[in-house]
C-alpha cells in the first residue's frame, strides 16, 4: 500500500521535491481546473514537474454537487455529458496522459438522489468516448456501491475519516492503510485525515532540516500511481526452511504481498496465511502435497506470482 495526500493549493515545487525525496509519500492529488463547482487552477501547469519528480497523481474533477452543497448543482444526464467532454479538455490541457483515470469528485455522503445517480451516469459514459477513464471519489457510505451498481466496475476513491483535525503526523512514522478498511471493501483508494475541523499538518525531516506541510488530506492507496491503477504482480523470491513438512510454517520472501489472499503448495491453498509485510508471508504447508512442489501467491486482484519452488518432506 501506498501514502499520498491531496490539497487545494499547490505547495510548490520545492516543497513537492523535498517531500518527494525525504518522505513515503508516493502520490498526490491534483485539481483540474477550473470546473462548475472548483475554480482553482493551481495544479494546472504541474503535470509534468510532477511526473519528472517521480509523482503518482489523483486527478480530481469537482463536477456538479448536491443542491444546498458549494458549487454548481445542474444535475442532468445532459449536463454529465457537457462535464465529462469538459474534464477530458481540462485533462488533455494540464498534460495527463492518455488512459489517464479521473476521478469525478462526489462531496455528498448517503445515497445519492436518481437526478445525482443521472448525473453521475451520464458522466462516467461521457469519458469514454475521449482517451481518458472515468472513476469516482466519493463517501464510502452508500454512494460507492450505489455508483458501482448504476455504472459498473470503476476506480473508486472513498473518503471515511479517522481523523477530520487538527493533528499533526509525521511522515517517518505514518502507515499506509489498506483500503479494504475503508468500509468499501473494492476501494482504489482511501481518504483517511482530512482537514475539515481543524489543519492537518504534515511534519517531515529533510537532511536534518525540519519541514512541514499545512492544511492537507491524506490518503492511501493499493498503487503508486492513482490516474494508472495497475496492481503488480506478488513475486516469490525464496521459500524458508527448505526443505519443509507437511504442516510445517514456512515463510515466503519477496515483494508486492500487499494484498495476497492465497498462497497455493501444488495448487492445494494453505489454510493458515498471515501477510506480515509487503515482503514476507508467513504460511502453513497443507496436508497432503510432499515433493518438489510449486509455491504461487495470489492476490485479491487476481494477480498471481511466477511459480517458487519448495521440497516437502
Amino acid at each position: 500500500m501506498h501514502l499520498g495526500f491531496d490539497r487545494l493549493d499547490y505547495p510548490g515545487d520545492t516543497v513537492m521535491q523535498s517531500m518527494w525525496n525525504s518522505t513515503p509519500l508516493a502520490f498526490t492529488g491534483m485539481y483540474l481546473a477550473p470546473t462548475p463547482s472548483q475554480p482553482n487552477t493551481s495544479w494546472m501547469s504541474k503535470v509534468a514537474t510532477l511526473r519528472g519528480m517521480g509523482w503518482g497523481l489523483a486527478p480530481l474533477y469537482v463536477g456538479q454537487q448536491a443542491p444546498g452543497g458549494p458549487g454548481s448543482h445542474t444535475l442532468t444526464a445532459a449536463q454529465g455529458a457537457i462535464d465529462a467532454l469538459d474534464a477530458a479538455a481540462l485533462a488533455q490541457s494540464a498534460g495527463l496522459e492518455p488512459g489517464s483515470v479521473v476521478y469525478l469528485d462526489i462531496e455528498i455522503g448517503g445515497t445519492l438522489t436518481a437526478e445525482h445517480l443521472a448525473y453521475v451516469a451520464a458522466w462516467v459514459s461521457g469519458m469514454q468516448l475521449p482517451s481518458f477513464r472515468a472513476g469516482v471519489y466519493c463517501s464510502f457510505s452508500d454512494t460507492a456501491k450505489q455508483v458501482v451498481t448504476t455504472v459498473g466496475d470503476i476506480p473508486v476513491w472513498v473518503f471515511h475519516l479517522i481523523d477530520s483535525g487538527p493533528s499533526h503526523i509525521d511522515l517517518s512514522t505514518e502507515t499506509a492503510r489498506d483500503p479494504a478498511s475503508s468500509g468499501f471493501g473494492a476501494a482504489l483508494g482511501w481518504q483517511y485525515r482530512q482537514s475539515m475541523n481543524g489543519p492537518i499538518t504534515l511534519h517531515w525531516d529533510e537532511s536534518g532540516t525540519a519541514r512541514q506541510l499545512v492544511q492537507v488530506d491524506m490518503d492511501t492507496a493499493f498503487c503508486l500511481d492513482p490516474s494508472n491503477p495497475v496492481v503488480p504482480a506478488p513475486v516469490v523470491d525464496s521459500v524458508s526452511p527448505d526443505p519443509a513438512s507437511s504442516g510445517q510454517n514456512v515463510t515466503l520472501s519477496g515483494s508486492e504481498f500487499d494484498g495476497a489472499d492465497n498462497v497455493a503448495f501444488a495448487g492445494t491453498s494453505a489454510a493458515n496465511i498471515v501477510v506480515t509485510s509487503d515482503t514476507q508471508i508467513d504460511a502453513e504447508v497443507p496436508f497432503g502435497v510432499f515433493g518438489q512442489v510449486d509455491v504461487v501467491v495470489g492476490n485479491r486482484w487476481g494477480n498471481q506470482s511466477s511459480p517458487a519452488a519448495l521440497t516437502v518432506a
